[in-house]
């Protein structure tokens, strides 16, 4: 399965969107950080997906404080209970504010698919929440695999915190002329 986007219509350009996207594919390079690779890859897909959508509700700058406010509170309760690495807890904090943010925004959405059928591939519609557990499963499976007790459960911490903050932030920070559907029928 290969999710390819949303299917909420959007009227902005998802500037930030793609550079979050893609800086959390460039710590793919160090040596150090490849085998989080699953994971970066991970919260590369999750943010184009769900941070298009939030960017075009928000407005680029409530969009940039999301994620920034997600990433930092991640830091700063994973340093609190055992040391991981910063880079890690940072870019997958924000990309947890992000689902976390979407999910709680739009619960009842969809994303376009591309899934592997007997003869070919087929597009398909699936729900977002789907998405957002996988993003989950796979976070914690890596987590599991490769740290310590006290890593993986700082790890679990600062990720479950940035979500909820994601969830709580976006009722304040959507813009409500946004919300509206006379925003997509001019």
């Amino acid at each position: 399965m290969l999710p390819i986007g949303d299917v909420l219509p959007s009227r902005t350009r998802p500037v930030l969107t793609v550079a979050l996207a893609a800086a959390e594919l460039t710590l793919i390079g160090p040596p150090l950080l490849r085998p989080w690779a699953v994971v970066w890859i991970a919260s590369a897909v999750a943010i184009g997906i769900f941070g298009r959508t939030l960017e075009d509700r928000m407005g680029h700058g409530r969009f940039a404080a999301l994620a920034a406010l997600g990433a930092a509170g991640a830091a700063i309760i994973a340093a609190l209970a055992a040391p991981v690495p910063t880079v890690l807890v940072c870019a997958s904090g924000l990309a947890a504010a992000i689902v976390g943010a979407y999910l709680a925004r739009f619960p009842r959405s969809r994303v376009l698919a591309i899934i592997p059928v007997p003869f070919g591939l087929d597009l398909m519609e699936i729900p977002a929440w789907f998405i957002g557990a996988a993003w989950g499963v796979v976070h914690l499976a890596t987590a599991l695999g490769a740290l310590t007790h006290a890593g993986t459960i700082a790890l679990l911490t600062a990720w479950i915190a940035a979500g909820a903050f994601g969830a709580l932030a976006v009722r304040l920070l959507v813009r409500p002329e946004r919300m509206a559907v006379s925003w997509w029928g001019d």
